[in-house]
C-alpha cells in the first residue's frame, strides 16, 4: 500500500475508532466501505470522491459533524477527492473531441 492510501486509510481507520461514530450504523457502514474499496483499489481519488459523496448526501447527525475526527476526515476527502474530479472532467472532454471508441 502506497503512503497515501495507508495514510488515508489510517484516518478513515481513527475516524471510525471514534465510539461515538461506531455507534451511528450510517456514519459506520459508510466508513467501512471506504476502508474496503482502499484496501481493494488502493485508488485513493475514487474512494475519497465516493466518501465526500457519501458523507454529503446521507442524513447524518448533526453531532457528528461537530466531532474533530469526521470533520479532518471530510477535508481530507474533499482534498484528496480533488484529482479524480479533474479526472472525470478530462475524460469527459476527450470522449466529447475523440468519441467513445
Amino acid at each position: 500500500m502506497k503512503k497515501e492510501c495507508r495514510d488515508f486509510y489510517r484516518q478513515i481507520q481513527h475516524t471510525y475508532n471514534d465510539i461515538s461514530v461506531r455507534e451511528d450504523a450510517v456514519l459506520s457502514s459508510i466508513l467501512l466501505s471506504a476502508s474496503n474499496g482502499l484496501i481493494k483499489t488502493s485508488d485513493v481519488p475514487r474512494v475519497a470522491y465516493e466518501l465526500t459523496q457519501q458523507l454529503e448526501n446521507n442524513e447524518i447527525e448533526k453531532s457528528f459533524e461537530s466531532l474533530a475526527t469526521v470533520k479532518e476526515l471530510k477535508q481530507s476527502a474533499k482534498k484528496l477527492s480533488e484529482r479524480y474530479e479533474q479526472n472525470k472532467v478530462t475524460t469527459g472532454l476527450l470522449s466529447k473531441v475523440f468519441g467513445n471508441h
